[in-house]
């Protein structure tokens, strides 16, 4: 069953409220970027000037609320009606691109194992072959030499000259594997990238280069110490920071 939405509203939305506040707004701006402190009586002057501010920003974003108020409200409406179809895309498409690569990972594997069965075949089949012509060098150096023993110095070097193609023969022997029959199937709408990763196995073990200083939580920790934080390598400090109050 469908569930009844309702209809989302937002009232028209007036601009004057903003456009009124802006003029008063960079005047105060104008004013600051032309004060200068030179005694305490400025001092408290421009004090008393910070108050107004900040006061003046309350009320501003006071007032710019109850405009984006409803805009949240609607844009959030908005968001709650959609969520519950774009979850479940982002599940299904989850799903699917893992059954996918899975997939892709078992044919992948199975290339990998006919291509090293491949591989193998090849070099076994060049050694034979390596093997074989070594053993017909090694009959022919036999044959020389008993050529050479009955006098026959013409045959026992053309015996020898023969023996010497073999054995270079050998040395050049290539057999190229055959080409693997098992591919990752290609599907339109659907590609691959290689992404390497790191794992890190031992943090004692990785080099300064790729660490990071936590500055985060050091900024925690001398809030929390204060004048006792003690840390090697670092400096810690107060640093004065004018925190006014509107009026």
């Amino acid at each position: 069953m469908t569930e009844e939405r309702k209809v989302i509203e937002v009232a028209p939305i007036s601009t004057e409220i903003a456009k009124s506040e802006e003029e008063e707004a960079f005047v105060m701006l104008e004013t600051a970027q032309a004060l200068v402190i030179k005694t305490e009586k400025d001092y408290h002057i421009q004090a008393e000037n910070l108050s107004i501010i900040k006061g003046f920003s309350k009320d501003l974003e006071n007032k710019r609320k109850t405009i984006t108020g409803p805009m949240d409200q609607a844009k959030k409406a908005v968001m709650d009606l959609f969520r519950p179809a774009s979850e479940a895309l982002k599940k299904a498409e989850n799903v699917t691109k893992k059954a996918l690569a899975e997939y892709a990972a078992v044919q992948e594997a199975k290339r990998r194992e006919e291509a090293r069965k491949a591989a193998e075949k090849a070099r076994r089949e060049e050694a034979a072959q390596k093997a074989k012509l070594e053993e017909k060098a090694r009959r022919e150096a036999e044959k020389a030499e008993k050529l050479r023993s009955e006098g026959k110095e013409a045959r026992a070097e053309l015996a020898e000259e023969k023996a010497a193609d073999m054995v270079a023969k050998a040395e050049t022997v290539y057999v190229e594997p055959k080409p693997v029959a098992v591919e990752v199937p290609k599907a339109k709408g659907v590609s691959y990238r290689e992404v390497w990763r790191a794992e890190v196995l031992r943090p004692s073990d990785v080099p300064r280069e790729f660490l990071m200083v936590d500055e985060k939580k050091l900024a925690g920790y001398a809030k929390a110490m204060k004048s006792e934080a003690r840390v090697a390598g670092v400096h810690f400090y107060p640093e004065k920071v004018v925190a006014g109050r509107g009026k």
